[in-house]
């Protein structure tokens, strides 16, 4: 289990409520048949996708760790919302990968096990990795990515590894985003937050994200230089390098293959 000094609470007095509204961290994407306008255009969030959004803080604080049941009745009154209000923040946060339920027994923050680390790693392979021709034609999308690196890099001298995993899965939801899918980039939301569900459970998550964020100036360095042939080689390798970081680190090593 990892160690929590590594995890600075992250509350909206914090100033990081900026997080909310990322694509990579948000507990859900928009719901447009939920959605309505107010009298000057702006979207207003339901109070479900808000109710989420606070959950969402709180499963990656770590106040609920992977695999713990989230208790319905005293979130309910602990938000000050009607438990259905409450069940469409959980189906929400089943949409975005953070959640699961599991029938008769109720709603459990996602635990990783190595089939779902194999799945996560499977679909980068393939997709993060595809996006790369497209990311290479596409400047506003490499200007994008050296902002997101940007403010990797300052997270890390402040140590701040809340905001250096949320840097870390822009960069990457940057690339799938330049292939112009909105299929693939709802996926790799997905994947981002399960993604981090995983990295809680990891115990050196300031060595992992330091080391690889190392790997992520290459890659940006090499697709500046237009270099798609040696940007794939260093995506794939990492992916594959971080898979087993992580499959080792979970100690799934010590387990038979399922």
């Amino acid at each position: 289990m990892r160690d929590r000094t590594h995890t600075p609470m992250f509350t909206p007095e914090s100033g990081d409520e900026y997080l909310l509204h990322r694509p990579d961290f948000v507990s859900a994407a928009p719901d447009p048949e939920r959605r309505q306008l107010s009298a000057d255009g702006s979207v207003v969030r339901t109070t479900a996708e808000i109710a989420a959004d606070s959950l969402t803080l709180k499963i990656l604080n770590g106040h609920f760790e992977p695999g713990a049941r989230l208790p319905e009745v005293a979130l309910a009154e602990e938000l000050g919302i009607s438990r259905n209000t409450l069940r469409e923040a959980f189906r929400l946060l089943a949409h975005a990968g953070l959640v699961e339920h599991l029938p008769n027994r109720g709603v459990f923050v996602l635990k990783t096990t190595a089939a779902l680390l194999r799945d996560i790693y499977s679909f980068r392979r393939a997709v993060e990795v595809g996006a790369l021709p497209a990311l290479i034609r596409n400047e506003e999308a490499l200007q994008k990515l050296r902002a997101v690196y940007a403010d990797q890099q300052k997270a890390i001298r402040e140590a701040n590894w809340m905001l250096v995993g949320s840097a870390n899965g822009r960069f990457h939801q940057t690339i799938v985003d330049s292939a112009g899918s909105p299929t693939l980039s709802e996926g790799m939301q997905t994947i981002n937050a399960r993604s981090r569900i995983a990295f809680l459970e990891y115990a050196d998550t300031p060595g992992l994200h330091s080391r690889f964020s190392k790997v992520n100036r290459h890659i940006l360095s090499v697709m500046e230089q237009r270099d798609l042939r040696e940007a794939v080689t260093l995506l794939d390798n990492y992916l594959v390098e971080a898979h087993n970081e992580l499959f080792i680190g979970l100690g799934f090593d010590k387990f038979p293959a399922a």
